[in-house]
């Protein structure tokens, strides 16, 4: 028969691992695995919209060795947006 003393005891050992369980491992488990936000530069970005940018791609098939294409970015957008 199990007396009251060891139910007591089992009782409080609980509580403790569970008091420690939630007090220290739910703090630090919140802090490692919380993702980073950095500020962005809003400003930064809308300026890049007025940039000019080309995009050189490399195609090589079996009939030719290399063609070189010279694509701007605003013309590439043109075709994929019809």
């Amino acid at each position: 028969m199990v007396d009251s003393s060891d139910l007591t005891r089992q009782y409080i050992s609980s509580l403790s691992i569970l008091a420690v369980c939630l007090f220290v491992g739910v703090p630090i488990w919140w802090k490692t695995t919380e993702v980073y936000r950095c500020p962005l530069p809003y400003d930064e970005i809308g300026d890049l919209r007025d940039n000019h940018v080309s995009l050189c791609v490399c195609v090589s098939s079996a009939y030719m060795f290399v063609c070189l294409f010279c694509l701007s970015v605003r013309t590439i957008a043109v075709h994929f947006t019809d």
